[in-house]
């Protein structure tokens, strides 16, 4: 299956601190979608998320709650 290129979109991600939010955020992100992580309320979780989309060289946003 070919990936599908998200360059130029942006996707608000909830939940995106673990489970299946954080790897749907990861795979937005790894096909060139811009992420806006929401849901976070632990600031050492949320730097993870944070991390982990930038080191897949996506644009990320965090917004906690």
């Amino acid at each position: 299956m070919k990936p599908t290129d998200l360059s130029g979109r942006v996707a608000l991600v909830t939940g995106s601190a673990a489970g299946i939010g954080h790897a749907i955020a990861l795979a937005l992100a790894g096909q060139g979608c811009r992420v806006m992580l929401h849901g976070l309320e632990d600031p050492a979780q949320a730097q993870d998320a944070l991390d982990a989309v930038q080191a897949l060289g996506g644009p990320v946003t965090l917004r906690p709650r």
